[in-house]
């Protein structure tokens, strides 16, 4: 999706609309896959479809390291066509090298899931491939789904400004 990986801690916030426009009501057998890879084979994200009810639609987090999607969360949109945030914060990196990532799916403002993964340091950094946002269709056969993809918001940890405090004076108790 997008022409330069991330390699540095922040948050990321992209909003993603996906429509069927063709169509009257969106074919259950569409799925669309919105998520990050971040190496051969490797890739953390959500699974969206359409649910038996016209407007509902199903958010499922799938994990390339997860035999099976989990369970559920739903959103309602159109009968073709749903809006939502999809959120990634990338941390510092820990002690042992594993760096925790969070991606979350944000609808009318109010988060409705969101589920960690951990890649390795050298993912983000010494040539690796870094993260990079997704989108796969599947199911569509000769079929299409439009996807609108924008960037609401960017926040790296280099642009965050540190606090400054001077000397702390401690004072010996009676």
């Amino acid at each position: 999706v997008q022409m330069d990986a991330i390699h540095t801690a922040g948050v990321q916030r992209l909003r993603v609309v996906l429509c069927s426009p063709r169509r009257q009501l969106w074919d259950p057998e569409h799925e669309v896959f919105v998520g990050c890879s971040y190496g051969e084979g490797r890739y953390f994200g959500y699974l969206c479809s359409a649910t038996a009810f016209s407007g509902i639609f199903s958010v499922r987090a799938l994990a390339s390291a997860a035999p099976a999607p989990n369970a559920p969360v739903h959103l309602t949109g159109s009968g073709n066509k749903v809006e939502f945030d999809l959120s990634l914060e990338v941390q510092l990196h820990r002690v042992n090298l594993v760096v925790m990532c969070k991606l979350s799916v944000i609808f009318a403002n109010k988060t409705v899931t969101e589920e960690l993964f951990q890649i390795a340091y050298d993912t983000l950094n010494h040539g690796g491939p870094g993260l990079r946002y997704q989108v796969v269709a599947t199911g569509l056969g000769h079929e299409t789904v439009d996807v609108t993809l924008g960037w609401v918001s960017t926040r790296m940890a280099s642009e965050e400004k540190e606090a400054v405090v001077g000397p702390l004076d401690f004072q010996l108790g009676d």
